[in-house]
């Protein structure tokens, strides 16, 4: 799979400017979301190939926007954005594919969009 369009889901401003850049820069189409429900919001009108999908959000965070997610689509992978890596786990039973520790950096982010392409 050729992964083009990406959506970044996390609360925290800086971090959406920072992953947006360095995606942008490596040719991918991104969109953004602040939480998980603006995320599902955006899925409704398209389906990215990716999303990294920050855990502990205000709203709505990425566990219950799995779980919700599942009702929409089933075919992004997630990559999800945690300072906590044992987190990771219920995610990955909800259908999450790999995961980055915060804070990122731009290699890391190319290896793993690489292993799910």
């Amino acid at each position: 799979m050729q992964i083009k369009r990406v959506l970044v889901v996390d609360d925290e401003r800086i971090i959406r400017f920072v992953l947006r850049t360095h995606l942008e820069n490596d040719g991918y189409e991104v969109q953004e979301a602040a939480d998980g429900e603006e995320a599902l919001t955006l899925l409704r009108q398209s389906i990215p190939d990716v999303i990294f999908l920050d855990l502990l959000m205000p709203r709505l965070d990425g566990i219950e926007f799995l779980k919700r997610m599942k009702n929409i689509t089933s075919t992004p992978r997630i990559i999800i954005l945690t300072a906590y890596g044992s987190m990771f786990e219920e995610a990955s039973q909800l259908g999450a594919a790999d995961f980055i520790e915060k804070p990122m950096n731009p290699e890391k982010i190319r290896q793993t969009l690489a292993r799910l392409s």
